[in-house]
């Protein structure tokens, strides 16, 4: 029987500084490797163009579009062609050459970034090199007191090529 102290159950890589009583999110340390994917809040508007991936938002980060990623699939929750997922980000304004900063959450299956990881990983699959992921999603933005807005932008359509 081991009678050793029980380590810490806390990883390392947390910085708690009294968060968890001030009802903050602690910082999680963060390699630069995920540096190249994920952008911070305090950077959001410095990313390009933010596309909000989620099915029924009523808060927005301002500036952001909204394609629900149920734009992407078919009926039987399948990926749409190329082509077709091609022209409903040409419609929204995205061009290949844009830089694409994408939150949002799967609202109907309860929450989570994972839509915005699948949307992610779609618009590489599409040829975009130049997309990221907000270290975060509408619910952070709004705990962070930044400002929020009730309607989506609007841009113009653009021509996208596809693979």
């Amino acid at each position: 029987m081991d009678n050793s102290p029980a380590q810490d159950p806390t990883p390392s890589n947390i910085a708690d500084s009294g968060a968890e009583s001030k009802n903050i999110k602690p910082t999680i340390a963060r390699s630069q490797k995920f540096a190249t994917v994920l952008v911070p809040l305090e950077k959001a508007n410095n990313s390009g163009i933010v596309l909000d991936i989620s099915p029924n938002s009523t808060e927005y980060v301002p500036g952001a579009i909204n394609i629900p990623y149920t734009k992407f699939l078919d009926s039987s929750g399948s990926l749409l062609p190329v082509s077709e997922m091609a022209r409903t980000l040409g419609d929204a304004g995205i061009s290949q050459s844009d830089a694409v900063l994408i939150y949002g959450e799967c609202q109907p299956c309860g929450g989570g970034p994972s839509a915005a990881a699948y949307v992610y990983w779609i618009m590489k699959y599409l040829g975009h090199e130049n997309v990221k992921l907000l270290d975060g999603g509408i619910d952070d933005w709004v705990a962070a007191k930044l400002p929020t807005v009730t309607k989506p932008a609007i841009l113009p359509r653009r021509a996208i090529l596809h693979p």
